[in-house]
């Protein structure tokens, strides 16, 4: 990807290279062993000595990295540089990428998705699912033109000068003013933008790994796809921590949980976390999680007493160690028998 010429890197040219192809297909074979020798882009001094990366002017923790030069506002990470150059008065300021930073190019793996990060462009795949998400950054050669930030929609990255982005950060697409509406509009210590909903009585940790007043970071960041629709960054839209520590976005899980499960019988796996198979719980989701989690217990309750009548309460499959219903007699008679909802009183019944 490193090496594509000027015009390869068009995002009409790129999806038709084969180069693009086997980036993805590599991220899904990706090894924890490969990720620090495939990341470049190491600041070297005058002395061809390393020399420390310039942080963001803006922020006062010391730690927001910069990737912009601007020749009246400093050094400037994105988000700072977005929300500065709004205002028409500065969007004529002369803005310039960091030659280190457009050269360099970012691999990580965690969660199960394979990334790499270029200045132009970032690539992430799922080696369970395969499946994958190509992200094009707007460019102009490594300079920072006043129409490419005149406004730029927070959750689609739609840039424009008129409607609503010339004078606010959301776009006028109905999607992304539905997500303005549920989203957070604080703004957390470190200075980026809270990612989450509205009216959370703690906010969500920073989605671009700056560490939280617990001095913990998020397992996920901005550029992660959500795990359940596979088709948006986490920043694409308002997103929520479950109890387990994994972040998706607020919607999806609403209508993973409104959908239920696939075809008649009773499951239950639609409730579980996609990554660690947990219990998705969250104080934003409990409408939808009292009458599933009241319906498991009606299905638990009655399968056991199937297994009870039927005398298999004790048989090998719970008994025997190593086995995969080991010591968990709930889930095997859940396994062993189908339950199906009545149409009529919308109670579970054995089929």
């Amino acid at each position: 990807l490193t090496k594509m010429e000027e015009e390869q890197r068009q995002p009409q040219e790129c999806l038709y290279t084969a180069t693009l192809w086997l980036a993805l297909a590599s991220l899904c074979v990706l090894d924890q062993d490969h990720v620090e020798r495939l990341s470049s882009g190491q600041w070297v001094g005058t002395d061809g000595q390393p020399k420390q990366k310039p942080t963001c002017d803006n922020h006062d923790d010391g730690e927001t990295l910069a990737i912009i030069l601007c020749s009246d506002c400093g050094n400037l990470c994105a988000e700072c540089d977005r929300y500065l150059h709004l205002h028409r008065k500065t969007r004529q300021h002369q803005r310039q990428v960091f030659k280190e930073e457009e050269e360099s190019i970012k691999v990580d793996l965690h969660e199960g998705c394979g990334r790499t990060k270029l200045f132009w462009v970032m690539a992430l795949a799922d080696s369970k699912t395969l499946k994958a998400m190509v992200e094009f950054r707007e460019r102009n050669g490594g300079k920072m033109t006043s129409s490419a930030s005149a406004g730029t929609c927070r959750f689609c990255g739609a840039s424009s000068n008129t409607g609503l982005l010339a004078i606010g950060n959301v776009c006028a697409d109905p999607e992304c003013q539905e997500h303005a509406r549920n989203a957070c509009t604080r703004t957390l210590p470190c200075g980026h933008p809270c990612g989450g909903v509205k009216d959370e009585e703690t906010c969500l940790p920073c989605l671009h790994g700056c560490k939280g007043a617990d001095g913990m970071t998020l397992k996920q960041d901005a550029d992660d796809m959500c795990m359940v629709c596979f088709t948006e960054a986490l920043s694409a839209a308002p997103a929520i921590q479950l109890i387990c520590g994994h972040v998706f976005h607020q919607h999806c899980c609403r209508n993973v949980l409104e959908r239920k499960w696939v075809g008649p019988r009773i499951s239950f796996g639609f409730s579980l976390c996609p990554i660690c198979k947990c219990e998705i719980d969250h104080p934003t989701l409990k409408d939808l999680l009292a009458p599933i989690r009241a319906l498991y217990d009606d299905v638990k309750r009655k399968a056991l007493m199937r297994l009870e009548y039927e005398g298999l309460s004790q048989c090998e499959a719970i008994t025997t160690p190593g086995a995969r219903f080991y010591n968990d007699t709930a889930g095997y008679a859940m396994n062993r028998y189908a339950y199906y909802v009545c149409y009529k009183c919308n109670k579970a019944y054995y089929g």
